[in-house]
């Protein structure tokens, strides 16, 4: 079982920063559209399987890459916690960034579920877009505190 020495969620509401705003955005988009394809007919057979597959891989590198995070996995950013550690064990001894990678997974499983190129696109996109600005703040605070 998971333990962990605090709270793991940072985030403020509202949010006071780019990073948090990011992050809010983010979300409230991916579960709008997740809702909304729940809510309508299923795609291609296939198309459907092959979604289904990528969400359930995707996920699970997520809760990989949380695990191997342990006490130091967050969610958000704050410049004043000075509890969280460096990990390069696990899944990121070979990737920077599992948990955006998984995410990247499960947003591309998500749009095979749609029968739309251009919410897909948007979709993946997004995704593409919100791990790369996650990712880079984090690198730079990370690069920040080991200097």
């Amino acid at each position: 079982m998971l333990r962990y020495r605090r709270s793991p969620f940072v985030a403020h509401v509202p949010p006071s920063d780019t990073y948090s705003w990011t992050e809010a955005i983010y979300a409230i988009v991916l579960i709008g559209y997740t809702a909304w394809l729940i809510a309508r007919p299923p795609t291609a057979p296939v198309a459907a399987l092959l979604g289904i597959v990528a969400v359930v891989l995707g996920t699970a590198i997520v809760t990989a890459g949380v695990v191997a995070l342990g006490g130091s996995w967050r969610i958000g950013q704050d410049k004043r916690d000075a509890d969280a550690e460096f990990v390069g064990s696990g899944l990121y001894a070979f990737v920077s960034h599992p948990i955006y990678a998984g995410l990247l997974v499960v947003g591309i499983g998500v749009s095979l579920l749609d029968d739309s190129v251009t919410r897909s696109t948007l979709l993946v996109g997004s995704t593409g877009l919100y791990t790369l600005i996650q990712s880079g703040r984090e690198t730079a605070r990370w690069a920040e505190n080991t200097s």
